[in-house]
């Protein structure tokens, strides 16, 4: 007797749970007992969410991660995240990843620079941030441009990418004229241009006239009136000038083709119909072009100093020397 009591408090029981909501979980027991859910616990799976909820979203009541993003079910739905796909936002970085990151899983970009978080992501780059490694231009400008978006400097040359774009400089070869120099020692040291090789532009590039104490700068060191590059071809010292001397390099620079074209226009100039007319049309060329060091000159016993026009003229005079003391008073031309 007291057996079938036990049995009938049983089944009425057990009748009782199974059309009711034990647990408060907005499931029936019928309900809990055909998805394995425990009738007892309103959340089954301690994601955060009643199972009648689960139900309601789809998502399983005994897992507490549907879509296995490594975010509670619960919490996506608090988030706004799609509990049923790992990747919301579709980015190629997972609910869970976003969150890890302090992405936003619900938003592809971020940060706003045309790159998804997720290539963000492959690229090392921070999806928190348009500019990465802060030297003023875009991730994606950077990505786009082959440039390392986290890195200042890509070509390693002391000179941040966005200042070498500014100069029109190539960001990624530290060398871009390729003259030997490094872009920061062009821009930073030498004061040359980084783009161009041959700064002055006399035919020799910069690195090769800094090595042989030349200035980069200026297209004729030494002065003369010959270029660095041509006194090299020629076989002159660049840096000393042949004008005042009578070396090798003198006559090597006064016969050089600058010279000789200046000379064969000039015989032109001079030109006359007898050998009388040539000669005069050289002595006022000279009283014209040739300016005399009279205080050298009066270092000589001849104490007539004049032009050498005059000194044809009247038959005496310093320059009857001329020959002889040419260095000594006759210093430069007037033009």
């Amino acid at each position: 007797m007291r057996f079938l009591v036990v049995l009938i408090i049983f089944l009425f029981s057990l009748a009782f749970v199974t059309i009711s909501d034990v647990d408060r979980d907005h499931l029936l027991g019928y309900e809990e007992l055909a998805i394995g859910s425990n009738l007892f616990k309103a959340d089954t799976d301690e994601d955060r969410l009643f199972d009648g909820d689960e139900i309601r979203f789809g998502t399983n009541p005994t897992l507490d991660d549907t879509d296995n993003d490594n975010v509670l079910d619960g919490d996506e739905i608090r988030l706004k995240t799609n509990p049923l796909k790992a990747d919301s936002d579709e980015d190629g970085l997972s609910d869970g990843e976003e969150l890890k990151f302090g992405a936003n899983p619900l938003k592809p970009d971020t940060d706003d620079d045309k790159l998804n978080d997720g290539d963000e992501v492959t690229y090392g780059t921070n999806p928190l941030s348009k500019d990465s490694d802060g030297d003023g231009l875009d991730d994606y400008f950077e990505v786009s441009n082959y440039l390392n978006p986290t890195s200042s400097d890509t070509d390693g040359d002391g000179l941040d990418d966005s200042y070498e774009i500014s100069l029109g400089i190539n960001p990624r070869n530290n060398d871009t004229d390729k003259d030997g120099l490094s872009d920061y020692d062009e821009i930073m040291k030498y004061n040359t241009y980084a783009y161009k090789n041959d700064s002055d532009e006399d035919g020799v590039i910069d690195s090769k006239e800094i090595q042989l104490g030349l200035d980069p700068l200026n297209s004729d060191s030494d002065g003369d009136g010959l270029s660095d590059g041509y006194e090299l071809k020629i076989g002159t010292n660049p840096e000393i000038s042949w004008r005042g001397w009578f070396t090798e390099d003198t006559l090597k620079s006064a016969l050089s083709d600058v010279y000789l074209r200046e000379v064969a226009n000039l015989s032109k100039q001079l030109d006359g119909k007898s050998y009388i007319d040539k000669v005069w049309n050289v002595l006022e060329w000279i009283d014209e072009n040739v300016e005399y060091n009279y205080s050298k000159a009066k270092n000589t016993q001849n104490s007539i100093i004049q032009s050498p026009s005059r000194t044809v003229a009247i038959g005496s005079g310093i320059c009857t020397r001329l020959y002889y003391s040419y260095r000594c008073f006759v210093t430069k031309l007037k033009h």
